[in-house]
């Protein structure tokens, strides 16, 4: 009698999930926001943090890669914060650092976004505010430029606000690019992770009332372009 045959195992095939590799997006501002920049920078206020943040070592900051940085480099121009101001400046980012009463301050702006997988939940985020109309500058002693039909809109947009456990952090789009500031206003006693005042400052304790949503966008709306930005033509 033939012996029958063994028959081979049945294979289980499992159908792999693609990978969802990380998709970064390059940000391309429009023409209305670069013109809102171009103006921007010529604000009185830029040109005066200009002044001053170039007569900083360039150890702390390199005014000519802000230059060339593609990200519109925004910081604040209080004088206790630019005293403080430390800029590293790439083509694609940037960070800015700096710290008052012991509250520190970063603010990260880049022109490259990370598409979210659609299971992620974004934080609430308020629209749009506004900051200022822009006018061209006009020099004094030539015509008057012939009235535009709109002055070009400043503006913070997709602006979001979140108190955390070291303080508060604000994200917002301005001139096309996407920035995130966060002001940690902890403690070494209550956060050893936090940035505390330095040993000079040791006599200057974190400000509570400087660290509340309100004056973390009153502050980011304050901020003026130091350089960097424009592409397309």
């Amino acid at each position: 009698m033939a012996r029958a045959q063994a028959q081979p195992a049945p294979v289980t095939r499992f159908s792999a999930a693609p990978v969802r590799a990380t998709t970064h997006v390059e940000l391309v501002p429009t023409a209305a926001q670069l013109t809102a920049l171009r103006i921007a920078k010529a604000r009185p206020q830029a040109l005066q943090l200009r002044s001053a943040i170039a007569r900083l070592p360039v150890s702390r900051i390199d005014l000519a890669a802000v230059d060339r940085s593609k990200v519109p480099v925004l910081v604040s121009a209080r004088p206790a914060l630019i005293a403080n101001l430390r800029i590293f400046a790439g083509p694609d980012r940037y960070t800015a650092s700096t710290k008052q009463n012991g509250i520190a301050i970063e603010i990260n702006g880049t022109r490259l976004s990370h598409v979210a997988p659609h299971t992620f939940r974004m934080p609430r985020t308020i629209r749009t505010i506004p900051l200022r109309p822009l006018l061209a500058p006009h020099v004094p002693g030539t015509p008057a430029p012939a009235p535009a039909p709109a002055p070009a809109q400043d503006a913070l947009s997709n602006v979001s606000v979140e108190r955390t456990s070291y303080g508060i952090d604000v994200s917002f789009m301005r001139f096309g690019s996407v920035y995130n500031v966060t002001m940690d206003c902890g403690t070494e006693e209550s956060d050893p992770e936090a940035i505390g005042p330095a040993p000079a400052d040791a006599a200057a304790p974190p400000a509570p009332q400087e660290c509340t949503e309100a004056k973390a966008l009153s502050l980011v709306g304050e901020f003026e372009v130091a350089g960097g930005g424009e592409a397309p033509q």
